[in-house]
């Protein structure tokens, strides 16, 4: 089970409209699953491809090794990814800079699939602060984690934000746009991390494309539906083209503040 935190540009502001989705699945047919992320100023490419009869199940994917992957960087050259067991491939000796688009191809038993993704200049974080709530009747007592950054102006921008606990990634997939706020100073509160005093928080402002934003939103929205037992949910939006429809292709610029609640 997955859960999903989508933030509309509303909530940016009001800090109102989250809506956090945790809903069981009905197991879909067996499909491949391809999910490839490249941040920017890294070096090396990891992809991995796995087969599933329930794509949101938390029991482990069945891997696929034997594929032929052909990576393209943002000045079109091509290098291959190298098979490095359990269904993961790697690519070593990209370039990966922010204005750039990157692509894959994936070959797998004559299984064609292709994807492009935009890497969008970066975002700088300003500042992250922690506010205490203490406990009440109905709840037990808890931080939030205040999110505040200023968002360019003249185009629209889409994020993902990951938090990490000690090390540890914690919480929700945080997916937004300013879509209705462009070019303002972004405050936003973060709730539900189990998080206390002395705890090393980092949190990672991350800078998508659409594609990457458009299949986190409808995943989400696919698993918030329900319907006659049996009957599996739709495949989210993806830019994956060809053969395999499950996963994605994304490439990110990212910023992060590393703080210790005191």
């Amino acid at each position: 089970m997955k859960r999903f935190l989508i933030l509309s540009a509303v909530a940016l502001i009001l800090a109102s409209c989250e809506k956090v989705i945790d809903v069981d699945l009905n197991s879909s047919d067996p499909q491949m699953v391809l999910e490839a992320n490249l941040p920017a100023g890294e070096d090396s490419l990891w992809i991995s491809i796995s087969q599933t009869a329930d794509y949101f199940s938390n029991d482990p994917n069945p891997v696929v090794d034997g594929a032929d992957i052909e990576f393209t960087d943002g000045d079109g050259n091509i290098m291959q990814a190298s098979p490095m067991g359990n269904g993961r491939y790697l690519v070593m000796g990209v370039k990966s800079m922010v204005n750039r688009t990157y692509s894959i191809k994936t070959d797998v038993q004559g299984q064609i699939t292709q994807a492009e993704s935009y890497m969008p200049p970066t975002v700088l974080l300003d500042s992250i602060t922690f506010e205490y709530f203490p406990p009440n009747d109905f709840s037990d007592a808890s931080y939030s984690i205040n999110v505040a950054f200023q968002d360019p102006p003249d185009t629209i921008n889409y994020y993902q934000i990951v938090v990490r606990v000690n090390g540890q990634p914690e919480g929700d997939i945080t997916v937004f746009s300013d879509k209705f706020n462009q070019g303002t100073y972004l405050n936003l509160p973060l709730f539900g991390y189990e998080i206390g005093q002395g705890d090393v928080v980092e949190v990672e402002l991350q800078s998508i494309d659409a594609d990457v934003y458009e299949y986190f939103v409808t995943l989400a929205s696919i698993v918030s539906q329900t319907g006659p037992p049996g009957i599996a949910p739709g495949n989210p939006t993806t830019n994956l083209k060809g053969d395999i429809q499950l996963g994605y292709f994304g490439t990110y610029s990212h910023s992060s503040i590393l703080d210790t609640i005191q």
